[in-house]
């Protein structure tokens, strides 16, 4: 990574969930950073929604990327696909993510749910 970037990164502090503000700020002081918002797919949590930068030969530059558990290695940044629906949270029974202000991704996880905690739950119709 150029070292720019790196001193820059090192100054930083308040990193956690500050991926928008960070890449940002990073993206006004070297504007040839091109900004991209998708998810940080990590091995140990999951895709986690994120924010991160690309240098013009094509390397990730993410000014919190030590805001994870695995620090980048052997994560994978997936772009979002602005055609896309922008997610609005996450399944209450198996935390992938969930879209028009649904609770549970699916009829099945809405049933699995209702039979673990038994509760009545409010089934929305998945569109």
């Amino acid at each position: 990574m150029n070292k720019k970037y790196i001193f820059y990164i090192a100054k930083l502090i308040n990193i956690y969930g500050m991926c928008a503000e960070h890449t940002l700020a990073m993206q006004q002081k070297f504007p040839e950073l091109v900004r991209i918002r998708g998810h940080y797919d990590c091995p140990l949590n999951g895709k986690i929604c994120h924010w991160w930068l690309v240098a013009p030969n094509g390397e990730i530059v993410d000014p919190t990327v030590s805001q994870f558990i695995t620090k980048g290695g052997g994560a994978e940044y997936i772009p979002w696909n602005e055609e896309k629906d922008e997610p609005t949270g996450k399944c209450l029974h198996c935390g992938e993510l969930v879209y028009k202000n649904n609770y549970f991704c699916s009829n099945v996880c809405v049933e699995a749910a209702s039979t673990i905690y038994n509760i009545i739950t409010y089934k929305k119709e998945m569109v």
